[in-house]
Parts: C-alpha cells; sequence; structure tokens
C-alpha cells in the first residue's frame, strides 16, 4: 500500500483541497452551502489529482525521464515498485472510482438540471484527458511546456469557480480574479519542481518553461507567480469589501521563505527539493486564512 501512497504524492494534494475551500467559502459567505456537496467535491479533485499523479509516474517511466540522474524523490514505475500494467490497472480504477463519485456530486447539486449537468460531465471528462496526457502519449503536453497553462486552468480557475458553481448555480465570472490567485500559486509549485528538475529534463528532452528560457528565467518567474498571487487576492478582497480576508498575508511567510532558498540555492548548493512541499502548504495555508477571513 506504501508504494501507492507513494506514486499519489501526497505533497502535491493540498492544491487541491485549496482551491475547493476557496470555491465553497465565498458560496458560504453568500449563504448557500451544502456540507455533502463540499465532501464529494474534495474528494473528486482529489481523485482528479491523483489520476494526474500515477499518469505522470507512468508517463514519466515510459519515456525514460526517471532515471538515476533525477534530483527528487524517484517515482514508483521507474524503480519497479509498481509495474506499467499495474499502474495502468490503478488509474482505471482511479478514474472508475472518480466518475462514480463525481455523478453522485452532480447528481446532489443539480438534480434534473440537465445543463448544469452536460457542462459539468465535460469538464470532469476534460480533466481527466488533461491529467492523463500530461506526460502519457506522443504529444504530453507537459513535454512541451504546456503544463503551466493547464495547471492554472484546472487547479486554478475551474477548480475554484467549479467549486462555487456546484453551491450556488449562479454567475461565477465574480470569482475569476479569485481562480486567478490560486492559479499562480499552483503553477508556481510546478515550476520549483521544474526548476529543481531542471537538468534531467534538459538531458531528456522535456520542455518545461524552465528548460526553454533557461534557470534564471525560472528564478525571476517563480517572483512574479508569488507578486501576481498577492495582488489578485488582495484585489479581490479589496473590491468586494471583504477586508476581513486580509488575514491571508502572514501565510505569504512561508512562500517567501521557500523563495530565499531558491534564490539563494546555487550559491549555497542548496537541493531545492523541500521547497515544493513548503510551497504547496504555503499556497495551502494562503487559502485556508484568505477563506476563513470571509466566512467570519
Amino acid at each position: 500500500m506504501n508504494k501507492w501512497v507513494d506514486a499519489a504524492r501526497i505533497r502535491t494534494l493540498p492544491l487541491t483541497v485549496a482551491c475547493i475551500i476557496l470555491g465553497n467559502a465565498v458560496a458560504y459567505n453568500q449563504h448557500c452551502f451544502n456540507i455533502f456537496i463540499f465532501i464529494l467535491s474534495l474528494v473528486t479533485a482529489l481523485l482528479l489529482q491523483i489520476i494526474a499523479n500515477f499518469a505522470n509516474d507512468l508517463g514519466d517511466a515510459i519515456k525514460g525521464t526517471d532515471d538515476q540522474t533525477r534530483v527528487g524523490p524517484q517515482r514508483t514505475v521507474s524503480l519497479g515498485l509498481i509495474s506499467i500494467k499495474e499502474m495502468y490497472c490503478g488509474i482505471a480504477v482511479t478514474i472508475t472510482i472518480c466518475c462514480i463519485v463525481g455523478l453522485l456530486l452532480l447528481y446532489l447539486a443539480f438534480g434534473n438540471d440537465i445543463y448544469s449537468l452536460g457542462l459539468f460531465v465535460l469538464f470532469g471528462i476534460m480533466s481527466i484527458v488533461a491529467a492523463l496526457c500530461y506526460t502519457l502519449g506522443k504529444h504530453a503536453y507537459g513535454y512541451l511546456g504546456l503544463g503551466d497553462i493547464f495547471s492554472f486552468i484546472f487547479f486554478g480557475i475551474l477548480g475554484v469557480l467549479g467549486s462555487y458553481y456546484l453551491q450556488n448555480h449562479s454567475n461565477c465570472w465574480p470569482l475569476l480574479i479569485l481562480g486567478c490567485a490560486h492559479g499562480f500559486l499552483v503553477v508556481a509549485v510546478l515550476n520549483v519542481n521544474n526548476m529543481r528538475d531542471y537538468h534531467g529534463d534538459k538531458l531528456k528532452n522535456k520542455r518545461t518553461i524552465v528548460v526553454k528560457f533557461g534557470e534564471k528565467f525560472g528564478t525571476i518567474y517563480h517572483c512574479f507567480l508569488l507578486a501576481a498571487s498577492f495582488v489578485c487576492y488582495t484585489a479581490y478582497a479589496v473590491s468586494n469589501e471583504k477586508y476581513g480576508a486580509m488575514i491571508f498575508i502572514p501565510g505569504y511567510v512561508i512562500l517567501l521563505i521557500s523563495l530565499y532558498h531558491i534564490l539563494w540555492r546555487n550559491v549555497k548548493k542548496y537541493n531545492i527539493d523541500p521547497e515544493l512541499k513548503r510551497t504547496s502548504v504555503g499556497a495551502l495555508l494562503v487559502a485556508i486564512l484568505f477563506s476563513l477571513g470571509l466566512v467570519f
């Protein structure tokens, strides 16, 4: 069982939790909240993230990206802890469970609203396809430098707006800036991963943003992502007169500590792998604090 827990990459899951919390916090603030919809939304989103992580493990192993040159934790398929066939089965089982939970969620949220049901079934299919195609297949978008865009959209914008709409069934576009705020932090975590794997990815022709434009650009890009997220969170709080939500600011301390280590990594010969977890936890803390400010 431990090998499957490792393959699920637990330290990436806070990002998924965060987007669901944010969307539901806004719905709660507007007096439209169902605890069961919240729980099912959370489970469905986590299953989608696990599907993506399983597929990532499998795809990188098949392409030979994960070998002895890897800087971060070794993956289960490349180590032989889980066979390729077993991982395909694991992905299939997880997709099946995700579909069952997701359909239950949609029925509870929308009942006989065929339009909303159809729209979210489409979103669900798109999310599963996006999770699988990150590193699987000949045209895996994670190898083409498109991982940042897809992560921003699915685990940032759609995650926040979709979880809100499941509760409130009303116009969710005013939450776009909040979805962007979290989306920038999702990409920041991915960027740490790509900076860590820069040399290995370059050798294996995995064309991430960092490989395309270099390590220095990756560092500047990371600063931009943190700053853009901060600006979006602040803009949403101020424009909606939710000044209590500004308690999110202390959460950025963790992100700034992580940034400090990233900036000095070459000078101090520091392996930034721990910053992946720290940035992920920091993003979750920011989302929780912001949500508490909305709710209370």
